[in-house]
């Protein structure tokens, strides 16, 4: 398989070839439909429209706090948003076909980004590897699922947020694989220095450097991605209802949460803005995963002879 996907890729690079286009338009249509769908007289109905339909946030809601508190990656529809859609469908015993149509459509509806796109195949390639003879770790899974989106979209090659999506799954599969522990205080020390060290070219350059930005924004993700779920789901009920006067009475609400996020965010206040390279940066991932493959060698060879 890995010297097939590899021609395949060669091959897609050669042509340019980019999967995208042929479903333009109809993302157009479904996208439209999830705006109608979420807009409401809310002040931050941009800010839900961004958070599940992929639109770029307006520029008058706290972009910039979001980022400063390490939690902007929930603005921007990711693995996350397609794991737990999944998930819940899994948990509504949704036909298996149908599911994959419903993520299908989903990600049409949030505008082609690369983050879903990459989880979309993601959870498509594990799953035809459920139901094959074939045995494969979650590495090799999460590594070949993003050469195909690559084959699939030649245009990722150089999309800051494919590779940003990638690199934290990285980082991620590589402590499940790698480091695994299970208290957990030590896992989530672990998990946010690993992503801190996969994440240490876009940090360097493009980013706020400040450390704690990435490990105070990984104790809010989780919070955050429920109370903006949880968010987005009142005022589409308000706005069904017609109550207006409750969308109002819910901002103040969502004004704390930025408020304290802004508190939260106040420490880190210097972005960096240096040049970026992409060679660098392919070659420091390629570095990571090679020595992530001779530690997991090492372990089981230690494991083996105990």
């Amino acid at each position: 398989m890995p010297i097939i996907l590899l021609i395949l890729l060669i091959f897609s690079h050669h042509l340019n070839f980019n999967l995208n286009k042929y479903f333009t338009n109809f993302s157009k249509i479904a996208n439209l439909q999830c705006n109608e769908t979420i807009s409401s007289t809310s002040h931050y109905s941009g800010l839900f429209q961004s958070f599940l339909c992929g639109n770029k946030l307006d520029k008058s809601l706290p972009k910039e706090t979001l980022i400063k508190a390490g939690v902007y990656h929930l603005i921007v529809v990711s693995g996350g948003h397609f794991l737990f859609l999944d998930f819940i469908l899994n948990f509504l015993k949704i036909p298996l076909f149908l599911r994959c149509l419903f993520l299908f459509i989903y990600y049409l509806a949030t505008g082609l980004q690369a983050p879903g796109f990459r989880a979309l195949i993601h959870i498509l390639f594990s799953i035809l590897i459920s139901f094959s003879s074939v045995s494969t770790s979650r590495l090799n899974k999460l590594v070949f699922s993003g050469i195909i989106c690559l084959i699939l979209n030649n245009s990722y090659w150089r999309s800051l947020s494919f590779w940003l999506s990638f690199s934290v799954c990285l980082a991620l599969t590589t402590t499940k694989t790698l480091f695994f522990n299970e208290k957990p205080i030590n896992k989530f020390i672990i998990e946010n220095i690993t992503i801190y060290i996969f994440l240490m070219p876009f940090l360097i350059t493009l980013s706020y450097s400040h450390p704690l930005t990435l490990f105070i924004g990984s104790i809010l993700v989780t919070p955050s991605f429920y109370f903006l779920t949880i968010s987005t789901l009142l005022i589409f009920i308000f706005k069904v209802l017609h109550l207006n006067l409750w969308i109002y009475e819910y901002d103040k609400i969502i004004k704390f949460y930025f408020d304290f996020l802004d508190q939260v965010g106040s420490f880190s206040s210097y972005k960096n803005n240096l040049p970026w390279s992409w060679s660098w940066f392919w070659t420091y991932l390629f570095i990571l995963f090679i020595m992530g493959h001779f530690i997991k060698v090492i372990l089981e060879r230690k494991s083996t002879h105990v």
